[in-house]
């Protein structure tokens, strides 16, 4: 049985890095950012902590003080630039290395949960063209259904030029918004036609560019980053977690980050040391379940002959090499090195 959408939107699943995006394109300063958090219940010193997560009701929120406060039409526009594949985390990491548009399409299908709680792509395919569509599950403010909506095509259209390497003019672009007098900035980023006004808002790709062989793909990363997704989608499915699932989900949410137990108390909306009794209920601790993660994560890229152990290390996220291979002898009394020769003997 799934969680409630009311629970989903309660729990902290949206990136924090979202919200600074949004700050610094408003040009707010660090006294000014109580501004974009009003009615949030979050502090500017949480939102600046590089691992914060928020709710669904704090960043549509947070997206409706922005519209308030911005003075400029083409926000949405202007923050759909900004946030490229690499402010996405995993699923960056999926569309950077996907063997075509298909794989990128999919991505958006299957995981843009894992970054907007409330955002659905959904995918048609018609004789020759994919009709990529874009709903929302729940009733948007206009202004910050307009906002969602520019910001998602315009990261769906650059994703389609960085695979394809040009700008796609082959695509035909629908928004649910009405048009406006000043269509400038919507021509320079959309080389392709635009309608306004539609029943929904979508993208239509021909289905011969979703064909075309993404030249900057890695397999080895694009598999290994899908394996991630898939985790963080059945954690996302589960009814109830156990603290110790809640602290992995934590973890694998980030994996670009430095994880901390008092983040990931804070996270859970509990202290530290209530943190600590509840795992220890469960028989675990919260440093086994970080070298859990970690162990396991490391022995699957180890399997990867085309992986370093530098590139290894920076996947887990440790300072450099050393560090890695350190922790490494401590969990299985091997260096990664010898560990990886033991894996290509059996």
């Amino acid at each position: 049985m799934e969680v409630s959408l009311e629970q989903n939107f309660l729990e902290n699943n949206i990136p924090s890095n979202y919200v600074r995006i949004i700050g610094r394109e408003l040009g707010l300063s660090i006294r000014e950012f109580a501004q974009l958090l009003e009615s949030t219940q979050l502090t500017t010193k949480e939102i600046m902590q590089a691992d914060r997560m928020v709710n669904a009701y704090q960043f549509i929120q947070i997206l409706t003080n922005a519209s308030f406060i911005s003075c400029d039409p083409n926000l949405g526009l202007k923050l759909g630039q900004r946030l490229t594949p690499a402010t996405h985390g995993l699923m960056g990491f999926v569309v950077n290395n996907s063997p075509n548009l298909v794989g990128v399409l999919e991505a958006f299908q299957k995981y843009m949960p894992t970054r907007l709680s409330f955002g659905r792509v959904s995918l048609k395919q018609e004789r020759d063209l994919i009709k990529c569509e874009l709903n929302f599950l729940v009733n948007l403010p206009l202004d910050v259904k307009r906002l969602l909506s520019e910001i998602c095509m315009v990261i769906l259209y650059e994703s389609i030029e960085f695979i394809i390497g040009r700008k796609p003019n082959e695509v035909i672009i629908y928004f649910e918004h009405a048009s406006r007098k000043d269509l400038d900035l919507y021509h320079h980023i959309f080389n392709a036609p635009i309608n306004f006004a539609s029943i929904q808002t979508a993208m239509h790709i021909p289905f011969h560019i979703c064909q075309i062989i993404n030249p900057s793909a890695d397999k080895n990363i694009y598999r290994l980053a899908l394996e991630q997704c898939e985790k963080l989608i059945k954690q996302l499915k589960s009814e109830k977690d156990s603290y110790t699932n809640k602290v992995q989900r934590i973890i694998l949410s980030n994996p670009s980050k430095t994880i901390t137990e008092e983040f990931i108390a804070s996270e859970l909306f509990i202290s530290k040391r209530t943190l600590a009794r509840k795992l220890k209920i469960e028989g675990t601790r919260y440093q086994s379940i970080v070298d859990d993660v970690r162990s396991r994560q490391a022995i699957e890229y180890l399997k990867e002959d085309n992986l370093s152990i530098a590139a290894i290390a920076s996947l887990l996220n440790f300072h450099d090499s050393t560090n890695f291979r350190r922790a490494f002898k401590r969990w299985f009394k091997l260096t990664p090195t010898e560990y990886r020769n033991v894996l290509k003997k059996t």
